[in-house]
């Protein structure tokens, strides 16, 4: 399960449902945690100091710092 977390302004995805101490917003979905035909990994990304956060399929994250892997998911259509 992917839960969604609010830091200030700003909210972000993790896999704790506590969000490391950060405000809770509830459960996003399910999320594979090994790579299954079809999926994509995503990486929960921040910026330094962690004031934004994104997802992405990037595992450089763009611009961004890598937190980590949340899993693999079935890209939209």
């Amino acid at each position: 399960m992917v839960f969604e977390c609010a830091k200030g302004a700003h909210n972000f995805l993790t896999l704790d449902q506590t969000c490391g101490g950060e405000q809770p917003m509830g459960p996003v979905g399910w999320i594979y945690t090994s790579n299954v035909t079809g999926t994509v990994p995503l990486y929960a990304c921040a910026s330094a100091g962690g004031a934004d956060h994104m997802v992405s399929t990037d595992p450089g994250c763009e611009v961004f710092d890598t937190v980590g892997l949340l899993g693999y998911a079935l890209p939209g259509k």
